[in-house]
């Protein structure tokens, strides 16, 4: 009995070892024998593709070498909707990815994600069906002729939580932008996850909910947002995010509680913070009740200036903004010009001397009501002799 299954074990073992990666991902992924696609795809391979699969398990990679056209790709993915593997899209003439319009979801495996550079002709993705992404990159390069993503019904981007997410949009052109809307899907990422988006925002159509300068009902800001002593604070209680900077500037503020439902804040524009908070001389708390996520292309991305002092002498403060919004820079964010480590280093001396500050005031405080109670009794007496 022992003998048969220890043979069943080292037959299980040898069967493993003979598999390779893409084998043994697909097995885990449960593809159909008949649906799997193990080639890389030519016009020499094109014949064995399974085109009545709506779930094909390949490693999907099309290049200047693949020599196959976009009608003959339309047809071969005509019934394609989910794509287990990945996808490799690079240096080819397409217009765009048009032929995988029918696809809804793209899996990857750990060390496979979704590549798409180099393009020279592509004028957009064309993956207008597209709604869950579930894999640990995504890299696109923007060639000379694409102006947008086109992904309108994109939903969620996951993978499992070993690994980093690491998404990169590179297209520092002018005829390119990135709507609102594609860019909140990618903020919305789960956490950790790391993100890059060097390009500018499509002018969206404005409607009830989507505002250039906040306003009653707004719910998502395309604009920077400014916010001085006499701002009407009511106006940002139902804003989740703002396209653009929020500066906060010589306000009364005590806390940023009236930012209720802020979710993202996301400014796109070269070397400038997406929040900037200074000379709020009352503000002690830097908390936001529900920012998930704050994005600029600068290593400051947040940046607290001239407030209340009592935001230098905790620096868990900084240190829970940091963890909270998971952000991979150790300089962000800054307090007085500061990062959560310097302000950590200094924190104990400045408690220190805040307290005897405080202390001398107090005593300053007594002193004069000792005083001010003098001068009353004198007064007292004075007016009691007449």
């Amino acid at each position: 009995m022992w003998f048969f299954l220890i043979l069943l074990f080292i037959n299980t073992i040898l069967l493993q070892a003979a598999l390779s990666p893409a084998d043994t991902f697909f097995k885990k992924k449960n593809c159909d024998s008949q649906c799997i696609f193990n080639k890389e795809l030519s016009l020499e391979s094109i014949s064995s593709f399974p085109t009545n699969c709506s779930r094909v398990c390949t490693f999907l990679s099309l290049n200047e070498y693949s020599g196959i056209n976009e009608s003959k790709l339309t047809n071969l993915f005509k019934n394609v909707k989910v794509l287990i593997g990945g996808l490799s899209v690079s240096n080819t003439a397409f217009t765009s990815l048009k032929f995988l319009a029918p696809l809804e979801g793209i899996e990857c495996s750990d060390d496979v994600g979704i590549n798409i550079q180099n393009n020279n002709e592509m004028v957009d993705t064309g993956l207008i069906n597209l709604k869950t992404i579930d894999c640990p990159t995504i890299f696109i390069s923007a060639g000379f002729q694409m102006t947008g993503l086109n992904v309108p019904k994109l939903e969620r981007i996951t993978y499992n939580l070993s690994q980093n997410i690491g998404i990169t949009i590179m297209a520092p052109l002018d005829t390119f932008c990135i709507t609102p809307i594609e860019t909140r899907k990618f903020l919305s990422t789960r956490s950790p996850s790391l993100i890059g988006i060097v390009t500018a925002y499509c002018k969206p159509k404005n409607d009830s909910k989507l505002c250039n300068t906040p306003a009653e009902g707004c719910v998502e800001i395309y604009g920077n947002v400014v916010i001085g002593p006499t701002f009407d604070m009511s106006l940002m209680k139902n804003v989740e995010a703002i396209y653009g900077c929020l500066i906060i500037n010589g306000t009364s503020l005590s806390n940023l509680n009236a930012f209720e439902k802020l979710h993202y804040v996301a400014h796109l524009s070269n070397g400038k913070p997406a929040i900037r908070i200074e000379n709020n001389l009352l503000l002690t708390n830097a908390t936001f009740p529900m920012l998930k996520r704050v994005y600029s292309n600068t290593i400051d991305e947040i940046i607290f200036k001239n407030n209340s002092e009592e935001l230098l002498l905790d620096p868990f403060l900084c240190y829970g903004l940091r963890n909270v919004l998971s952000m991979d820079n150790e300089d962000a964010p800054t307090f007085d010009g500061e990062t959560c480590e310097q302000v950590e280093k200094s924190a104990p001396e400045r408690n220190v001397t805040y307290m005897d500050g405080k202390s001398k005031s107090a005593t300053m405080v007594n002193n004069f009501h000792e005083c001010f109670d003098f001068l009353v009794s004198v007064v007292i007496f004075v007016v009691t002799q007449l």
